[in-house]
């Protein structure tokens, strides 16, 4: 058990609040941050996590409580702190995450979930938080270039024609940014409890936006366009709001979910802190590029006039 991995005034403090430290365990996942799992002597277990962006712990201490009492399923966070630079917190230890996994056409958007979401972006449409700003969110031409330097040199003549297109269109289509997102509800972010419930985890990404950018990490994978026809009308429904047309929201999610992965690819190549398994970049190496032809092709993406 290795203490000296979190920093003194973190130790201590977990000391005087939760008891002696009996073990410590990295966990994994793909965040720049540091998360362990601390097993105390007295028994049970709390999660520590620390990181040099102050945009999640500001989350917890100022923008959770009105949404915990609204309704949204946000984990116990029991403190935050700043130590050596960097900014932690202390939450409750949940049980398994949901399997990333990949969207096939047999899948179906978990009613909690959606629900979650539509919650979410109605609790703070239109609110003006003051809050950092998180850098590298515009897809521009630095952007493809760094995501680019992930593929085969065969399919880069493709890819970099569709990316000039694909980024002017999510420009115009990816506005205005009416409500704030978590930016990453992918099924590793749903943590169970032992009554079955769900807590949504893990607020680096906390930002303006709209609906479609937090829909799209929710459908799993490189999905099929019949995921994202799947989800938009069932995020339609839990909205109570009928004037979206769910079609123009499955392109919207489906265009959504290109701009993350090519942001997670720009992380890849520009942040040395990005834990993403080899093999995960592998598998988007070999799969995107078809897949991208495909997912254009049915929802009919290209550039604005």
């Amino acid at each position: 058990m290795d203490v000296l991995a979190l920093p003194a005034t973190v130790t201590a403090r977990i000391e005087a609040e939760h008891g002696a430290i009996s073990a410590l365990e990295r966990l994994g996942g793909m965040s720049v941050a540091r998360v362990y799992r601390v097993g105390l002597s007295e028994g049970g277990a709390i999660v520590v996590k620390g990181s040099a962006r102050t945009a999640e712990t500001q989350f917890y201490d100022c923008i959770a409580p009105a949404l915990r009492t609204a309704g949204l399923p946000l984990p116990l966070v029991y403190w935050t702190a700043h130590a050596e630079g960097e900014h932690w917190f202390a939450m409750e230890m949940l049980g398994e995450t949901q399997p990333l996994g990949t969207a096939d056409d047999q899948w179906e958007p978990d009613p909690r979930i959606v629900r979650s979401l539509a919650l979410l972006h109605r609790e703070t449409a239109g609110k003006c938080y003051e809050f950092p700003r998180l850098p590298g969110t515009q897809w521009d031409e630095a952007v493809s270039d760094s995501a680019l330097r992930v593929f085969y040199p065969g399919d880069l003549p493709r890819l970099r024609s569709a990316f000039a297109g694909l980024a002017s269109l999510a420009a115009a289509r990816l506005v205005p940014k009416t409500c704030w997102i978590s930016g990453d509800p992918s099924p590793p972010n749903w943590a169970s409890r032992d009554d079955g419930s769900l807590a949504w985890i893990d607020w680096e990404l906390f930002r303006e936006g709209v609906p479609a950018e937090d829909l799209a990490p929710a459908v799993p994978g490189l999905a099929p366009a019949r995921a994202f026809r799947r989800m938009a009308p069932a995020y339609v429904q839990a909205t109570g709001d009928s004037t979206p047309d769910p079609e123009q929201l499955a392109a919207d999610i489906a265009l959504a979910k290109i701009v993350t992965v090519v942001m997670l690819l720009r992380a890849v190549v520009e942040e040395p802190g990005v834990r993403v398994p080899e093999a995960y970049v592998e598998n988007l190496r070999l799969q995107f590029p078809s897949w991208l032809e495909d997912t254009t092709h049915e929802f009919q993406l290209s550039s604005p006039a």
